[in-house]
């Protein structure tokens, strides 16, 4: 039972230094970053950073990870809410629940998180690994295509949706795009393409 326990404090203080190292994440660039900051932040030392950690850039891959697979599950939820197949209307609801609750204040800190963290994997090949190892992985990518028609490409419509989410994220980080806007952009955006998909 004591082991059950120190399991379960183990995950909880690996949680806090990686919520701590995305705060990080938003004050200071990747470059500059260093354990000591995120231990700083998390209120421990920086021993029990790297007793977790092997170092700056494991940490890193960590926190990537940590981050997306909380925008993956946010997906799955909302998916879980419509019925097969899509169309424009209930595809234009997913994304406008989606968008609402991950562009909230609260969670827009963690796209920020995000686009730091893909600015410099193009000079970190783990980096990188790590951040398209999210896949916004296999079950989103199936329970998408499930609600597809079955006459749409679905690998070649979630390819399109990945590197649409992807873009916003740029709107968001770089040009401070708010949730209405965003919402606007997107409306205009699938009136437009999800025809030429042949979602009518």
């Amino acid at each position: 039972m004591a082991r059950v326990v120190n399991e379960e404090q183990r995950g909880q203080r690996k949680q806090q230094i990686l919520e701590a190292a995305c705060r990080c994440l938003q004050k200071k660039s990747y470059a500059v970053l260093t354990i000591r900051d995120v231990a700083n932040e998390a209120g421990v030392a920086t021993g029990l950073v790297h007793y977790y950690f092997s170092g700056k850039e494991a940490l890193l891959r960590e926190t990537a990870v940590f981050v997306t697979r909380y925008y993956e599950n946010v997906m799955l939820e909302e998916l879980d809410q419509i019925s097969a197949p899509f169309t424009p209307k209930t595809l234009m609801q997913f994304f406008r629940h989606y968008h609402e609750r991950i562009y909230s204040e609260n969670d827009r800190c963690n796209i920020h998180v995000l686009f730091e963290l893909g600015t410099f994997s193009h000079f970190d090949a783990p980096l990188s690994e790590a951040l398209r190892s999210r896949d916004y992985t296999d079950h989103v990518s199936e329970k998408f295509k499930s609600l597809l028609p079955a006459h749409i490409d679905g690998t070649r419509f979630y390819q399109y949706l990945i590197t649409y989410m992807e873009g916003i994220n740029v709107m968001v980080c770089l040009y401070g795009y708010d949730y209405k806007e965003i919402l606007a952009y997107s409306e205009t955006l699938l009136a437009a393409v999800l025809p030429t998909f042949g979602i009518e």
